[in-house]
């Protein structure tokens, strides 16, 4: 996809914080708040994703764990039904690639 803009990393308070990130980023050509979040760990997505869910509106889909031989997408206790479906689209569309 060549038309998707990418940059990174970002602390997520700077991303955020859309002064800071011209401030911090002045180079960046992201200048909106970012609408996807990546961790280093399980743990990391965990807290921030049970943080976020209870402190926003925002709408969320996983946690997804890429990088292993297949990918891994968990179903936290409490699943909202439209988790359970977005993760449901998610794993049919990556098991078809794995014909």
């Amino acid at each position: 996809r060549p038309g998707l803009q990418i940059d990174g990393p970002v602390q997520a308070d700077v991303a955020f914080d859309e002064e800071m990130l011209a401030e911090n980023f002045p180079f960046a050509d992201l200048k909106k708040r970012p609408n996807l979040l990546i961790f280093p760990n399980l743990d990391a997505g965990n807290i921030t994703f049970r943080l976020v869910r209870h402190m926003t509106n925002a709408n969320y889909i996983g946690p997804v764990i890429f990088g292993l031989a297949k990918s891994v997408n968990l179903l936290p206790r409490g699943s909202e039904v439209t988790n359970i479906i977005n993760l449901a689209a998610i794993s049919s569309v990556d098991a078809q690639g794995d014909k």
